[in-house]
């Protein structure tokens, strides 16, 4: 679902989604909320605001990684996370992901601004 007066997508439901194309895909605002299933990245993506993983797994690979810009916030959850690389950019902290267990091991959400 996409919402033009925030630039916000929005991952939901039961079944498997795929982003695909020979093109970057750049979004302002993310949100992963998928009761089953996940979003898996066959192309580049960007994201320059937040993303705010509630439920599910967005899947990445070293060709087809996720790009996090700089100043991004994200939101974690327990039950959401990126499964593959992230590319970061800017001079903020960038250890976040080799910081899984720690980010994602409570339950509660944090926001992290990078």
């Amino acid at each position: 679902m996409f919402n033009t007066s925030t630039g916000k997508v929005t991952f939901t439901g039961t079944n498997n989604q795929t982003l695909n194309g020979s093109y970057n895909y750049t979004f302002k605002n993310v949100v992963l909320n998928k009761s089953s299933g996940t979003v898996t990245a066959n192309t580049t993506l960007s994201i320059d605001d937040s993303l705010i993983f509630i439920q599910g797994n967005l899947i990445t690979t070293s060709t087809n990684l996720l790009t996090m810009k700089h100043g991004f916030k994200l939101m974690a959850s327990n039950n959401s996370f990126v499964n593959g690389p992230v590319k970061k950019i800017g001079n903020a902290y960038s250890n976040i992901l080799s910081a899984r267990k720690q980010l994602f091991a409570t339950h509660h959400q944090r926001t992290i601004n990078i």
